[in-house]
């Protein structure tokens, strides 16, 4: 934590990559952000995992901003439906409204670079997978952060296990 906290003064966004689960660690990391970032693929079980961590935040005292991204959408029409009906589905059952950040399209690039062990916006800049991070980025970048209280209180919250 000592050494998270260096971070504040010279950081405006850290991401946490929990992969895929819930479990109370990863609630109370998801209570004590500012912002959650969904990434889902346009299967059901992923929507569905992505929908029971939109009912656990909608429980919170504090409800973080919360974004999408669809990942390994075989098309746009598909990548841009899945958000859609995603949002649309959170807000008429939670309230909550959900920002539908991007999508990144399902692409052999990207198997490549796993097995390479390089970034795939490295290894192919010029793939679509790595096109389409690299506009998500752009947005994300666009956009300020999400205004939290800093690290010290990030930190106070995830420790209390305040949600």
């Amino acid at each position: 934590i000592r050494h998270f906290l260096q971070l504040d003064d010279i950081s405006d966004i850290i991401i946490f990559d929990t992969g895929a689960g819930l479990n109370d660690k990863i609630l109370r990391l998801i209570a004590s952000g500012s912002e959650t970032i969904l990434v889902a693929t346009p299967e059901p079980t992923s929507i569905l995992d992505a929908y029971a961590v939109i009912k656990s935040i909608n429980r919170f005292d504090h409800k973080p901003a919360i974004g999408l991204v669809i990942n390994k959408a075989e098309t746009i029409k598909e990548a841009l439906d899945t958000m859609d009906s995603f949002a649309r589905i959170v807000e008429k059952y939670t309230g909550m409204s959900v920002q539908k950040l991007g999508y990144v399209l399902n692409d052999y690039h990207v198997g490549n670079a796993i097995k390479a062990q390089v970034p795939v916006v490295v290894s192919s800049p010029d793939c679509v997978s790595a096109q389409n991070i690299a506009a998500l980025a752009g947005r994300l970048l666009e956009e300020p952060p999400q205004q939290g209280e800093g690290l010290k209180e990030f930190f106070n919250k995830l420790l209390a296990g305040k949600h």
